[in-house]
């Protein structure tokens, strides 16, 4: 009996156990519990695109625009003589927050504050 990648939180944690009860007895299992790591936060999320959206007006892109060329900026990565850009959807918290200083301090640069930070 296999039991397939099983995400563990609060509300299935009942659940999981009762998976590993019913497993048969008499037999050897190799599991592997990691933490997974989180992703950005709404809060970072709704910052981030205050951030963008200030930057593009005051530079005259548009939104759009002016994520891409943030990500570009500070998220390309090569390989195999291709430049690529990570999704910020796929950064972890800590990730995003080192991305969003890194887009902060280049916003600041470009005479741009983010107001109540």
């Amino acid at each position: 009996m296999n039991i397939p990648n099983f995400t563990i939180g609060d509300k299935n944690r009942e659940a999981f156990c009762l998976l590993i009860k019913a497993l048969p007895v008499g037999k050897l299992y190799t599991a592997k519990v990691v933490e997974k790591e989180s992703h950005r936060s709404n809060e970072q999320n709704s910052l981030y695109w205050e951030l963008v959206t200030g930057l593009a007006n005051q530079l005259g892109y548009s939104k759009d625009e002016m994520h891409q060329l943030l990500g570009y900026k500070f998220l390309r990565y090569e390989k195999d003589g291709h430049d690529f850009i990570k999704s910020t959807t796929k950064l972890t918290t800590k990730e995003f927050s080192e991305y969003f200083e890194k887009c902060q301090a280049w916003a600041a640069e470009m005479g741009f504050i983010l107001d109540g930070i």
